[in-house]
């Protein structure tokens, strides 16, 4: 359609949702977790974390993240655990 024929490649992207673990865990408090955590994506993740989860560095022992992490260097299933672990914190 267009001369000359423009220099241009293109790409189709299709995202899908991972709802593997979703209806497992409370959706509210991970939803809290993964903005809080990537508010500051260059911290590491106790600190980002430490104002609204005053044990925040015992929770990620218990959810097998190391205390250095970053957010963008943990996996969605320690994501989970790390809900799991808050959530039963707080009863």
């Amino acid at each position: 359609s267009f001369f000359p024929i423009p220099k241009v490649e293109s790409a189709l992207v299709k995202f899908q949702s991972n709802n593997k673990y979703y209806h497992k865990h409370n959706g509210e408090l991970f939803r809290d977790i993964i903005m809080k955590s990537f508010q500051g994506r260059r911290k590491m993740i106790k600190n980002t974390l430490k104002t609204s989860y005053k044990n925040i560095i015992e929770l990620m022992a218990i959810s097998d993240i190391p205390e250095n992490s970053r957010p963008e260097n943990i996996t969605l299933q320690q994501f989970c655990n790390l809900t799991d672990a808050i959530d039963k914190s707080k009863t």
